[in-house]
């Protein structure tokens, strides 16, 4: 029997956006093989409560292991010759833990391969990030020649200086790593230019929960706007700029009503209501509503009238999911040309801005839509179109098992 082992960051133990991008590629995995593996590697909270296909398991061996419970333990790799060698420059804090927690994840893997008997001929092993356990597995390979495994790469492990010569083995020894975005795998060129034959793109895309429904909005003749935000409330998400945005509209145009949906929580977020709380503008109105599950951000997309989706961020590691979930129902966006952005949103299907765009471009930015229902329809089927040939999850990870995994 065939089988793949996908080793994910916690899913399903409790990542708070993880299994909207991992779940489309399990189902995909188990159309494709015999047996598929789920292996966490943190530990958030209980597991979640998702249903998956009947020859997929979830195997916490790791995440139950001393070895991850007690970090104490994995200190001991500092104390040996090879860890040293493994770590490379500089020897700071994150590259020593990060190496650490890698070699642990060896040890553990090795042993736990032989325990589960796994055949490694007839096993492919893909890592959702590029993590320790990818770095693991480089070096598992020297021992294990038949051992065989892929990376994505999307968030935090591509932007990063982190553990370079440890990330450097997890993409020599892989079979391909693959980015969600195109300016990710450039990125990954230009640090690790020796292994640049190895890197490519391949987006993630999004699942439609609710195929049949698409997104309403207002027309011109209800002067009424609303505009919806689905992000962390973090550094670098720049979700206080939406404000700053709308209350300037407002200001503009103080005979339409608008309204502004948050979906979201962080630790900026105590900041970003006592900001709300001084909104005087009595045109626009805020919603704050706090971390919500994706069905549950996907029903507000066409039960409510959305007319823009906004993602002011100061970057971006791939081409970004809340984008990618409102043009699956017809919703354009508004967004900084960031990171993988721009190979999402253009004049199609959107507005594009500058990371430091002011309030003032802003409003000229999306004046001429705001008088004219024909150009607001090219857009909301611009980006419905654009959802649909391009970032349809399902068509993009079956793709994917079948190109670089079989």
């Amino acid at each position: 029997m065939t089988t793949a082992i996908l080793i994910t960051d916690a899913f399903p133990l409790g990542a708070i956006t993880e299994g909207a991008f991992v779940v489309p590629e399990i189902e995909a995995l188990s159309e494709a093989f015999g047996r598929v593996i789920v292996m966490p590697t943190t530990s958030i909270s209980p597991a979640d409560a998702v249903v998956l296909p009947a020859n997929v398991e979830i195997c916490y061996d790791w995440v139950v292991s001393p070895m991850w419970r007690h970090k104490w333990r994995r200190l001991a790799y500092l104390f040996t010759p090879g860890m040293w060698r493994f770590c490379g420059s500089p020897r700071s804090y994150t590259n020593l833990t990060f190496t650490a927690a890698s070699m642990a994840f060896e040890r553990f893997f090795s042993r736990w391969i032989e325990k589960r008997g796994i055949d490694l001929q007839q096993t492919v092993i893909e890592t959702f990030w590029l993590d320790f356990p990818a770095a693991a597995l480089g070096r598992l390979r020297n021992r294990l020649p038949h051992l065989r495994y892929v990376n994505r790469a999307h968030g935090h492990d591509v932007y990063t200086r982190r553990a370079m010569k440890p990330r450097s083995i997890a993409i020599g020894e892989s079979a391909g790593v693959y980015c969600a975005s195109d300016d990710a795998a450039d990125y990954l060129r230009e640090i690790f230019p020796e292994h640049s034959g190895k890197i490519s793109t391949a987006p993630l895309g999004c699942v439609k929960l609710y195929p049949d429904e698409m997104a309403t909005g207002h027309s011109s003749a209800d002067r009424a706007l609303t505009f919806l935000s689905v992000a962390r409330v973090y550094p670098g998400k720049g979700v206080a700029r939406n404000l700053e945005m709308l209350r300037k509209l407002a200001v503009a145009r103080p005979s339409t009503q608008i309204r502004w949906i948050h979906i979201g929580d962080g630790p900026l977020m105590s900041d970003l209501r006592a900001k709300v709380a001084e909104v005087a503008e009595p045109n626009l109105s805020v919603e704050l509503r706090g971390a919500m599950p994706n069905p549950a951000v996907q029903r507000v997309l066409f039960s409510e009238p959305i007319d823009w989706i906004m993602l002011l961020s100061d970057s971006e590691g791939g081409r970004p999911i809340s984008i990618c979930e409102a043009m699956a129902y017809g919703i354009p966006a508004i967004a900084t040309e960031v990171g993988g952005v721009p190979e999402i949103v253009d004049d199609d299907c959107g507005l594009l801005l500058a990371p430091d765009s002011t309030t003032e471009e802003f409003v000229r930015g999306l004046l001429p839509y705001l008088d004219s229902n024909q150009r607001t329809a090219r857009l909301r089927e611009g980006a419905y179109t654009r959802w649909h040939e391009h970032y349809n999850a399902p068509a993009l990870r079956q793709q994917f098992v079948s190109e670089h995994l079989q």
